[in-house]
């Protein structure tokens, strides 16, 4: 539903572009949203869940984009990632920390960037007395929509998984393999600094969902 709206929305805002800041051939220019552009990013998030618990997770996660390549169809993008989620309940706690690089490809179209992100990297968790390792990985597909000159609204599908982090311990209890479905929405108030916020869910239960927040630096 969530993506719906945010295509909706996009295909009725009037186009925001000007021959000065358009691409050759009436493509989308690549500055607007974060596809295709440097930065870093720092994002605050809480997921609330009632199919398992914990119930409440808090995340951080810091990234660093750089700009490949980019061309009048296309471009290709390189990231750096660190993401940190705690939760606690019933006296048990659980601390997860990866670290991930990867890559986004995207297409410059009139109407947005369609995107598709890997990344892989490596994975460490401590929930109550249980310490794990693990490989990870991430992917990432959706569209960044140019809904105004300075609003980007992003659908997206995202898997990720560190399949030897699994645990018993049902109090404090992280996903090895999750799907989430979300959309994020990016304002860019000067031509350096913008704001994200974003709303998702995951695969596990319709009343699972969670909230991101986040500040970001152009460069």
């Amino acid at each position: 539903m969530l993506a719906a709206a945010a295509a909706c929305l996009a295909s009725r805002a009037p186009a925001q572009t000007t021959p000065s800041t358009a691409a050759p051939g009436g493509q989308a220019p690549a500055a607007f949203g974060v596809v295709g552009t440097n930065y870093t990013d720092f994002t605050f998030g809480e997921d609330r869940r009632e199919s398992f618990s914990p119930s409440v997770i808090h995340d951080y996660d810091f990234t660093y984009n750089q700009s490949v390549f980019s061309s009048e169809l296309w471009g290709l993008d390189s990231n750096v990632r660190y993401d940190y989620a705690a939760s606690g309940a019933r006296g048990h706690s659980d601390h997860r920390q990866e670290v991930l690089a990867g890559t986004t490809a995207y297409m410059l179209q009139s109407w947005g960037k369609p995107f598709v992100s890997a990344d892989a990297g490596y994975a460490w968790q401590r929930a109550g007395v249980v310490a794990r390792k693990s490989f990870a990985d991430d992917f990432t597909g959706g569209v960044e929509f140019q809904v105004l000159r300075q609003l980007a609204v992003s659908p997206f599908v995202e898997y990720q998984s560190e399949p030897h982090l699994w645990n018993d311990i049902r109090n404090a209890f992280f996903p090895d393999r999750q799907w989430d479905y979300g959309v994020k929405a990016t304002y860019r108030f000067t031509p350096q600094w913008g704001v994200s916020a974003g709303l998702q869910m995951d695969q596990f239960s319709r009343d699972d969902w969670g909230y991101r927040l986040g500040v970001n630096f152009h460069f």
